[in-house]
């Protein structure tokens, strides 16, 4: 083959090259938008519930008087901004959200965002840690015992209208600590409370759960959990004696797509661990925001809780599921809902 046939070879494709872009350039056609091809899960929302709140944040620690090896911390919204649940961050009176903590997340930056949302939108959160050791009675005592000293501590949390988050073997005493407030009159106007993949609950029988009758609750399960039975979530929704309008059970699916994946495992709270996604941002920070209105002003009770954002292409992330029904979509877990351990019944 001639040298000169070599040349044309290479030169033709690129003259084509060349008039392309400039045809394309000329009729006003632009390259494909960043992420069109490989998008970008879901962000933080941009406002509204699920987005980070104007408030600063001050922070405190005490050792926990009921037990010495243990402490209490609170965390408190400052600043003069309109708080988004009501009034301003710096109010000598704001809702108070107490943190009971999975079995090893003894430390609070395991749960920092989830803090840092619920205290940027005006919040106190109260958090007390529990030892590491099978003694349930007095590890739910450490924990309500620390809350009583957090709002002691706050001096700002309005116990007439608070919530509580329960992560794991957190979730599992969340019913019994919202018992335990009640007894002390908290919660007269509103009383919340969200339990994350709970494990087995402790000191609360094996039958119905009393709750208060204005109480409002969410369970979220994940459906990639093999830590925690999804059906022990799904025994204390069912065994909760408030109406079915006023809780709800939720499960948060992962979702592999467009070579990216949205994980939906045991510790989606537990950012500290496994950093944040979309289902922090609307599976939890969104529907944790949804509650407290709820519950507190009636605001937003009718939210579609299903809704888990966008991809940046337009694409929904996989919806949750919620209902009134719920049925185990998760693994074998190491701790099945039927083990002996577990107090209560298996669904």
């Amino acid at each position: 083959m001639s040298e000169a046939r070599v040349g044309r070879r290479w030169r033709d494709p690129l003259i084509a090259l060349v008039v392309l872009v400039v045809l394309l350039a000329t009729i006003g056609l632009t390259a494909p938008p960043a992420g069109a091809f490989l998008p970008d899960p879901p962000g933080r929302p941009a406002g509204g519930p699920g987005s980070l709140g104007p408030c600063g944040k001050t922070e405190s620690v005490a050792i926990n008087e009921y037990d010495f090896l243990k402490q209490v911390w609170v965390f408190q919204p400052t600043g003069t901004a309109a708080a988004p649940t009501g009034g301003t961050c710096g109010d000598a009176e704001r809702p108070g959200v107490f943190l009971a903590h999975g079995y090893f997340g003894i430390l609070p930056g395991l749960y920092q965002d989830l803090i840092d949302h619920l205290v940027s939108n005006g919040h106190v959160v109260v958090f007390a840690n529990y030892e590491i050791i099978p003694l349930f009675e007095h590890q739910y005592n450490v924990v309500d015992h620390g809350f009583a000293q957090g709002a002691e501590m706050s001096g700002r949390i309005d116990l007439d209208n608070v919530g509580f988050a329960g992560h794991s073997f957190g979730g599992g005493m969340t019913p019994w600590l919202v018992q335990q407030a009640d007894a002390r009159g908290w919660g007269s106007e509103s009383l919340w409370a969200v339990l994350m993949a709970p494990y087995f609950s402790y000191l609360t029988g094996s039958g119905p759960i009393d709750l208060p009758d204005h109480a409002r609750v969410q369970v979220i399960g994940f459906d990639w959990d093999f830590v925690v039975d999804n059906r022990v979530g799904i025994e204390l929704f069912e065994s909760f004696d408030i109406p079915d309008a006023q809780k709800d059970h939720i499960t948060l699916r992962g979702e592999l797509y467009a070579f990216k994946a949205v994980l939906a495992p045991h510790t989606v709270p537990n950012t500290g661990i496994d950093g944040l996604n979309a289902l922090d941002f609307y599976g939890l920070y969104r529907n944790i925001d949804v509650l407290s209105s709820c519950a507190r002003e009636g605001v937003g009770c009718g939210t579609d809780l299903t809704y888990m954002g966008l991809w940046s292409n337009g694409h929904p992330l996989k919806p949750a599921t919620v209902s009134d029904n719920p049925a185990d979509l998760g693994p074998f877990s190491l701790q099945e809902c039927w083990f002996p351990t577990n107090p209560r019944p298996c669904p």
